[in-house]
């Protein structure tokens, strides 16, 4: 009860509050506040501690500055006489000053609407910290954006879209405490014939979750860049098997020996996170078309993993397992299993990431919803467990921060997330909480990442991912300021080749 009467207070913009030595609200009466305080006082009790003393700062989108946006008063419940709109180009910003009594972390709680999920980007200061609101499209919902950073004094805060439009009621700054690390989980893999040294690595990422991370990349090159500029090298190095699909190879694809070199690497120490973007198994659309949108799609064999370069219906094919088309992707799985079993030759384990990002739908084995990508994924496992015996396996599923398109613990070892904010220095606070929220008993790791993550900000800021993998091509660490890139290299908090390379031989 005590929290909520601060809260209230916090709120209240009367001279009363001055009076307490409690900040001032930008609003305009309490009545208007006091629908939204139990959601607020709910978040924060689930969330981030109050701190004794602190003040909640909140302001109506209303009065801040409006760059390109307009005020509105079409969707009902908003607080003020008006809330703001019209986030439909990327220059469009709503632009707030938050006086702060103290500096600290702060919980950010963000009053909205949506027709959908929508991705935003809010700027505190100069600092980019990028998430994405939940479908909320005729009323008005509040959002936890997460832990932020603000100084005593004048903050400059402003948000707009990262993608897609939503409305904007209010913005409100509770005190916070950074969230202890979390609770290590059970190293005990989901399969029970894991190899020893698949168990020896799981044991290993487990005892330093919430402790350290490790860092990676997805080549080779990548890695000796890292090592030529912090005079590091990471602890993980990325591969893909995609040149080894059936419909790649039909169409003469190279895959430029990529399971041996993968194989020399972990001889030299490094440890081996493989991902496999599939070129469906049938039906590739090689030619250009009109969607139903009315928008001409250039499409190529060598897409053929993404869903608009295919017409392989996965959810009617898993219901017909005897048509042509399941045993083509039957067969498809098999040929990858094949390759997969020269690392268990070789006594190598592997952070195993298939079927990623499949909640997007932009890949095709996600494109027909959760229950066949579900479905796909224990098929999967068991072929491979059980008719190949990989054992060896260490199975990373990529979440976008929903249970839903979860294939069960039985299935999964490590919950991995991939993330290209706009700030690569964005600790992505909000996402770590709801990937918490979900998996509270696995571990969580950046399994693809637009650059290299600041493990020490990240820490600060409560988020412990077990290990970043940071991608390649216009996003990869050679696009990193130099001087940072050496500094996260060289962070007590950051585990490197140097500290892990026995990890695989004990």
């Amino acid at each position: 009860m005590q929290i909520f009467q601060r809260m209230v207070i916090g709120i209240c913009p009367s001279s009363h509050c001055q009076k307490r030595g409690v900040a001032p609200a930008y609003g305009r009466t309490l009545t208007r506040w006091i629908s939204i305080a139990p959601a607020l006082l709910l978040l924060t009790l689930m969330l981030s501690p109050v701190q004794a003393g602190g003040p909640v700062v909140s302001q109506l989108a209303e009065h801040g500055k409006l760059k390109g946006l307009t005020l509105a008063k079409a969707i009902p419940g908003f607080a003020g006489d008006a809330y703001v709109t019209g986030f439909t180009k990327s220059a469009n910003r709503l632009i707030m000053t938050f006086h702060i009594p103290a500096p600290g972390l702060y919980d950010a709680m963000i009053r909205y609407s949506s027709p959908g999920p929508k991705g935003f980007v809010m700027a505190i200061n100069g600092s980019q910290y990028s998430s994405m609101f939940p479908t909320s499209p005729n009323h008005f919902s509040n959002f936890d954006a997460g832990l932020v950073e603000l100084k005593t004094g004048k903050n400059v805060v402003s948000i707009g879209r990262g993608w897609g439009y939503f409305s904007i009621d209010s913005l409100t700054f509770i005190p916070a405490q950074s969230p202890p690390p979390p609770m290590r989980p059970s190293a005990r893999l989901s399969d029970p014939q894991a190899t020893p040294q698949a168990r020896s690595l799981m044991s290993h990422l487990v005892e330093v979750y919430g402790r350290r991370m490790l860092t990676g990349v997805y080549t080779r090159s990548d890695a000796n860049y890292v090592h030529q500029v912090s005079g590091h090298s990471p602890s993980i190095i990325g591969g893909d098997l995609i040149d080894y699909s059936p419909t790649r190879l039909e169409h003469g694809s190279n895959p430029h020996h990529e399971v041996q070199k993968l194989i020399r690497d972990a001889r030299d120490g490094y440890i081996l996170t493989v991902s496999w973007h599939w070129n469906a198994p049938a039906e590739l659309i090689d030619h250009s078309y009109v969607n139903a949108q009315g928008k001409t799609v250039q499409s190529h064999w060598w897409s053929g993993f993404y869903t608009k370069s295919t017409k392989f219906n996965l959810a009617k094919v898993l219901a017909h397992p005897h048509s042509k088309n399941y045993h083509l992707m039957i067969s498809n799985i098999d040929a990858i299993a094949k390759q997969l079993e020269k690392f268990s030759r070789a006594g190598i384990p592997i952070l195993w990431r298939p079927l990623h990002e499949a909640s997007g739908g932009w890949f095709w084995w996600g494109a027909h919803g959760p229950g066949p990508f579900k479905q796909l994924w224990r098929l999967m496992y068991h072929r491979f467990t059980h008719h190949f015996h990989l054992h060896n396996l260490i199975w990373v599923y990529t979440t976008a921060g929903t249970a839903t398109w979860y294939p069960g613990n039985k299935y999964v070892d490590i919950v991995g997330v991939d993330q290209y904010p706009t700030d690569t220095n964005d600790p992505l606070s909000n996402l770590w909480q709801t990937c918490r929220r979900h998996y509270p008993n696995k571990l969580i790791a950046m399994s693809e990442f637009g650059g290299v993550v600041n493990a020490k900000k990240a820490f600060h800021f409560g988020v412990y991912w077990d290990y970043e993998v940071s991608w390649s091509g216009r996003v990869r660490p050679h696009y990193e300021n130099p001087g940072l890139l050496k500094k996260i290299y060289n962070q007590r908090e950051v585990l490197t080749h140097a500290q892990t390379k026995n990890w695989l031989q004990n």
